[in-house]
């Protein structure tokens, strides 16, 4: 069977992105297996032109060089909120969130949505 990939973020079978909606690893909305394509929950955008034919993948992909991972959608969306706090804020979250301080963070910067991948136990490994 071939891997396969969303066309609207790059991710694969075997590089689950992070869907915010669910607060897990993203699922198939539409997957085509033989073509080795599919719309993920991440992306329900696409699922429109993926129900017109246009099936083309939307961002490079090079499974050598440029893996999306839930990790690391998981640390950009943490380094991207330290980022928008500005100054201290920023490195008090950062700091937090590389100790594991939920509770804190959730004190702290009740609008930062934790990821339940960080806070919950999940049967599978991260590369």
């Amino acid at each position: 069977m071939e891997i396969s990939t969303c066309i609207g973020c790059g991710c694969d079978d075997n590089h689950a992105c992070f869907d915010e909606i669910a607060g897990q690893p993203c699922s198939w909305i539409r997957v085509d297996r033989g073509a080795g394509l599919g719309v993920c929950s991440a992306c329900p955008d696409h699922v429109e032109r993926w129900d017109k034919g246009d099936q083309e993948i939307a961002v490079p992909v090079n499974q050598d060089l440029n893996e999306v991972t839930t990790v690391d959608v998981i640390f950009n969306g943490a380094i991207d909120f330290a980022i928008d706090q500005a100054g201290p804020e920023g490195l008090l979250f950062l700091r937090m969130w590389r100790e594991g301080d939920w509770g804190g963070i959730r004190t702290e910067f009740p609008e930062y949505e934790i990821p339940r991948a960080l806070t919950e136990p999940w049967n599978y490994s991260v590369e």
